[in-house]
């Protein structure tokens, strides 16, 4: 007779499963791989300016692309890398304008 070993079962209270599990213990599916690349904007915030923006102004940098790498949004929550950053993009001209600009100067 062989012994299978089977993953642990969900918990049945909704209540996720201690840390180190493998599964999520809300549905029973591995847990995403994205907790150990991302974090939720509202922790990025917290560690990057100390709270002092707004979550309503970090959802419209997010819309606006002005964070890079660019946030994941799954369901209502954005997710963004550990070494994401704010960029102003209306410093940042393209190369094509640019290039362009050095044309019709000459």
């Amino acid at each position: 007779m062989t012994t299978e070993t089977r993953p642990p079962a969900p918990a049945k209270s909704g209540v996720p499963n201690p840390a180190g599990s493998r599964y999520d213990g809300m549905s029973g599916h591995p847990a995403p791989a994205i907790t150990s690349r991302f974090m939720t904007l509202e922790s990025w915030i917290a560690a990057v300016y100390g709270g002092a923006v707004s979550i309503a102004t970090a959802r419209r940098w997010c819309r606006e692309r002005r964070i890079t790498p660019a946030p994941q949004k799954h369901g209502r929550s954005y997710f963004v890398t550990q070494d994401a950053r704010y960029v102003d993009r209306s410093q940042i001209r393209p190369r094509l304008v640019e290039a362009l600009r050095a044309a019709e100067a000459a």
